[in-house]
């Protein structure tokens, strides 16, 4: 089994859809606590500015922590040892 990581500086397009799915997972369990602390029909403009702001700067963070990982390009594990086999630069 191989496994391809995104070189030091890039992003592949692993990383931006986890970056999303972070995004997303942020703003729905950010609109579940602003819902759940506030009447319902109080959710106005400023509740959704801050659910988007939660969700812009998680998604962003992890784009940027995955910017700075120095991994190697690919690394061989075998599942039956359970510890890596190879690792290519």
């Amino acid at each position: 089994m191989t496994k391809k990581f995104s070189k030091r500086g890039e992003l592949n397009k692993q990383d931006w859809l986890n970056g999303l799915y972070l995004a997303i997972l942020t703003g729905a369990l950010t609109s579940i606590q602003q819902i759940a602390s506030t009447d319902l029909t109080k959710v106005g403009w400023s509740t959704l500015a801050t659910i988007a702001g939660a969700a812009i700067t998680t998604g962003t963070a992890y784009l940027i922590k995955k910017l700075n990982e120095g991994t190697p390009t690919e690394i061989e594990v075998d599942p039956a040892v359970t510890k890596v086999t190879k690792v290519k630069r």
